[in-house]
C-alpha cells in the first residue's frame, strides 16, 4: 500500500453495522478493498487499534513532522 493507492477499509463493513473508528478501520490497497467489498471474508494483517496520545505524538516526532502544516503559512503569523 502506498499513498497513491491507499484506501480506508472498514474491517466490519458499514453495511453490516461497522463504524468509522480506530478499532474498525485500516488501510488497504484499492484492489484489495474493492475485492473485499461488503464481506468479512478478508481480515487485515495487523489488527486495528486505538493508539494513545503519546504514541501519536512519538510517531509524529519520529517522522520529523512539524506541528504546523506548510499550507497554514498564509494564515498564521510567525
Amino acid at each position: 500500500v502506498n499513498e497513491s493507492n491507499a484506501t480506508m477499509d472498514h474491517v466490519l463493513p458499514v453495511s453490516l453495522g461497522g463504524k468509522t473508528s480506530w478499532d474498525n478501520c485500516t488501510t488497504a490497497c484499492k484492489t484489495c478493498n474493492y475485492k473485499k467489498g461488503s464481506t468479512t471474508k478478508m481480515i487485515p494483517k495487523v489488527r486495528p487499534y486505538k493508539p494513545d496520545l503519546w504514541e501519536l505524538i512519538n510517531r509524529r516526532k519520529d517522522k520529523g513532522f512539524s506541528l504546523q502544516h506548510p499550507s497554514w503559512a498564509n494564515y498564521l503569523s510567525e
